[in-house]
């Protein structure tokens, strides 16, 4: 553990605890470089567009054609296709309060004390956050899912077939061009590809297999369960609201507000929170499979 040296006074500062909390938090959210991530300028509600109808799907049922030739004597087909689904959300908050009295300050540790606290909000917060784009991909995946070769993984001999024919499956959905990147796993079920592939080849190299990329996200996502993306579609869209007044941080995502009683016993409160909003674009960059 770091040797901290800061004073009281100075991790009061909502500043170093904006600072204190996203360095914390930052590495526990896994979606943090994966999804984009807008600024709302203040608005609670957000518009946005979810493709939910591919190009196939509209040339199988008529709304599109397929191109015609051309000669000098005609002219390019026009082309129609089906309405984009617009959808509207409204973002919502969570956070932490915490609360110190004058002479609780004073005490020896009290330093100690504040860091831990640091490190239990960055790790609910970030726990939160997660939890919530899980389960919006939970809600809305439409990638096919794929029957398993040999059963679950915590007995099967057959891990990468299966990861093979999850690639298959989620490349070859008609009308859209989409890779499977990334799947994302329990803490269990990442042990079971651990031991499997090192069996399998000696090394297990989490960032690919079989062309995917694996992230333990520990208890964010149920044992049993995998989730499936395409990063270069970006699937999932995160809105927020920092306010200038609460935040200083470029790029940051939370919200930091302290004051202190002017009465006994001169308590000073400080109150983190985030403000945000999930959509989902993109279903069908989304695999919802049974592992």
């Amino acid at each position: 553990m770091p040797i901290i040296t800061l004073s009281s006074d100075k991790m009061l500062r909502k500043e170093f605890i904006e600072r204190a909390i996203m360095k914390k938090m930052s590495p526990q959210l896994y979606f943090l470089n994966l999804f984009p991530v807008v600024d709302l300028d203040g608005a609670t509600t957000f518009s946005y567009f979810r493709d939910d109808v591919s190009a196939e799907d509209d040339i199988q049922t008529g709304v599109m054609s397929e191109p015609l030739p051309v000669s000098e004597l005609s002219a390019l087909s026009k082309i129609d296709i089906s309405t984009i689904t617009k959808k509207t959300g409204d973002t919502y908050q969570f956070g932490y309060a915490m609360e110190y009295s004058e002479a609780k300050q004073k005490e020896n540790g009290f330093v100690d004390e504040v860091a831990r606290a640091i490190d239990r909000m960055s790790y609910g917060m970030a726990r939160k956050l997660n939890g919530d784009i899980f389960n919006c991909m939970d809600q809305f995946a439409s990638a096919t899912p794929i029957t398993l070769n040999d059963g679950t993984w915590d007995t099967s001999a057959q891990i990468n077939d299966d990861i093979v024919d999850m690639k298959y499956s989620f490349e070859d959905q008609e009308g859209w061009d989409y890779n499977l990147t990334d799947a994302f796993v329990n803490t269990q079920n990442f042990r079971e590809l651990n031991k499997f592939y090192s069996a399998l080849d000696g090394q297990f190299t989490p960032d690919d297999c079989e062309g995917v990329g694996f992230t333990n996200t520990k208890t964010a996502v149920s044992e049993g369960t995998l989730y499936g993306i395409d990063k270069n579609i970006k699937p999932i869209t995160i809105y927020k609201n920092t306010n200038p007044k609460h935040s200083t941080m470029n790029g940051g995502l939370i919200n930091v507000n302290t004051y202190t009683q002017d009465h006994y016993p001169f308590s000073t409160t400080i109150e983190v929170w985030m403000e945000v909003g999930i959509a989902c674009k993109h279903p069908s960059a989304i695999l919802k499979q049974s592992i």
